[in-house]
């Protein structure tokens, strides 16, 4: 797989790796990232968007607060 590990403390191998990100996804625990869009991220995961539309209005301010504290 190239990219990243979904949960960088579980390693994709054959070991039952598989199944812990399984069990983990189960108990909605997702991972934590940290990031300029860490909140957006967290509620694709919790599935708390209706549509992409909303994902890109979120982004959009977002976008818009990160520029008017440059401006400021």
């Amino acid at each position: 797989m190239m990219g990243h590990d979904i949960l960088p403390d579980v390693r994709d191998q054959d070991d039952g790796s598989d199944e812990e990100v399984q069990r983990r996804f189960r108990a909605r625990q997702f991972p934590q990232e940290s990031h300029a869009c860490s909140e957006i991220t967290a509620k694709c995961w919790e599935q708390a968007y209706s549509s992409t539309i909303e994902v890109a209005q979120d982004i959009e301010t977002r976008e818009k607060k990160a520029s008017a504290r440059e401006m400021a």
